[in-house]
């Protein structure tokens, strides 16, 4: 399977081919990465290698990626995402509902140009 246009994900080369289990070759993994259960079999269907897609797409798998770099940005932008989370809810469960305005709106917003 490959993508046509250009793609930048862990799990997709840089000539558009996709790296994920269902689609390698039947039989054991040279690399011991894979048990041969993951790989290709002949029960699957276009609908289990689609949802494999969607899953791909979803949530990369940044252990074993095809484009080290995109893995890179993942795993940042990943960690800077659960900092996100883990503060906001931090910040809710205090009552410090104003410094989450403050935040929402001198950071969103007021880095958006004025098309007055």
């Amino acid at each position: 399977m490959k993508f046509k246009s250009d793609m930048w994900h862990p799990n997709v080369y840089a000539n558009g081919d996709v790296c994920i289990s269902i689609l390698h070759p039947p039989g054991e993994d040279t690399y011991g990465y894979e048990s041969a259960s993951e790989r290709w079999l002949p029960i699957h269907t276009v609908e289990t290698i689609v949802l494999s897609v969607i899953s791909m797409l979803s949530s990369p798998n940044d252990e074993s990626p095809a484009n080290l770099e995109a893995a890179k940005e993942w795993c940042v932008c990943e960690l800077f995402l659960s900092f996100l989370v883990d503060f906001f809810s931090s910040c809710m469960q205090r009552g410090s509902v104003f410094f989450f305005f403050f935040f929402f709106f001198f950071f969103l917003w007021g880095g958006r140009k004025k098309s007055f």
